[in-house]
């Protein structure tokens, strides 16, 4: 089963790659350091249902709500969690400005943890994820690395932005990671298997962002951004590795 899946999730996203990706070999790489390719080998339904979606994104560039809607209904009858991904088809027409960012994390900073309480709250109630509150995925932690990265991330997607407004694509990768970073932002009031969707919505980033990296018009600050992403992934990815958590089993170092 584990090879059937693997040749199922990364030959999916090797195409998308093929086809989607303005550097191949530089979404593979990020496929392998952002966590995404550990997560496959663990939340395995999951980003079988999440590498379907990718089948879907043309069907996002060309506005074609039922037909995108016909494939998550497909990746949803794997796994449910694909189907908050239908909000990939909204965030691409989100027109965004670094204002309404400002509002909305000042927004979330003061009601977020309302939000939050009452989606715990139904979560419970109303779903079969409510036991992993009781579960040892409840950590109770949120890593700032985690954040940091996202943050950082996004402070780079809101400089090519501003560089490229009308790029359908750039706005499309600011909004997914703005997302991201919010959900990376109140993750530790949700089990840890809850931020998987954060490496559902990456799947798609890591196709775009070598497009994204070469909207950069001067060539020392695209250097600089590209070596900024690789590095801090691969840092976080080794910490991973050698301490180990939900995802990865810990790698003892001789």
């Amino acid at each position: 089963f584990f090879f059937f899946s693997t040749i199922w999730i990364c030959g999916l996203l090797f195409v998308a790659a093929y086809k989607h990706s303005a550097h191949p070999f530089y979404t593979v790489l990020l496929f392998v350091i952002t966590k995404v390719y550990f997560v496959s080998m663990n939340a395995v339904r999951q980003m079988m249902a999440a590498s379907i979606i990718l089948l879907g994104m043309k069907y996002i560039r060309e506005r074609k709500l039922l037909a995108y809607t016909a494939v998550v209904l497909v990746a949803a009858s794997i796994h449910r969690s694909a189907a908050f991904l239908i909000v990939l088809y909204f965030l691409y027409s989100f027109k965004t400005s670094f204002k309404k960012y400002v509002m909305l994390g000042a927004f979330s900073v003061v009601f977020g943890r309302y939000i939050v309480a009452g989606l715990v709250w139904a979560i419970k109630k109303y779903t079969s994820y409510g036991r992993y509150f009781s579960s040892n995925y409840n950590t109770g932690d949120a890593s700032f690395g985690f954040m940091l990265i996202f943050a950082c991330m996004f402070a780079l997607m809101v400089y090519i932005y501003e560089k490229n407004p009308e790029d359908n694509i750039v706005r499309y990768v600011l909004n997914i990671v703005a997302l991201c970073l919010m959900i990376s932002m109140f993750s530790g009031s949700f089990p840890e298997n809850f931020t998987r969707i954060i490496w559902s919505l990456m799947i798609v980033v890591i196709v775009y962002l070598p497009y994204c990296t070469g909207k950069i018009p001067s060539s020392i600050i695209r250097i600089a951004g590209n070596f900024s992403v690789v590095a801090a992934f691969s840092v976080y990815t080794i910490q991973m590795i050698r301490n180990g958590n939900q995802e990865v089993l810990q790698y003892v170092f001789c």
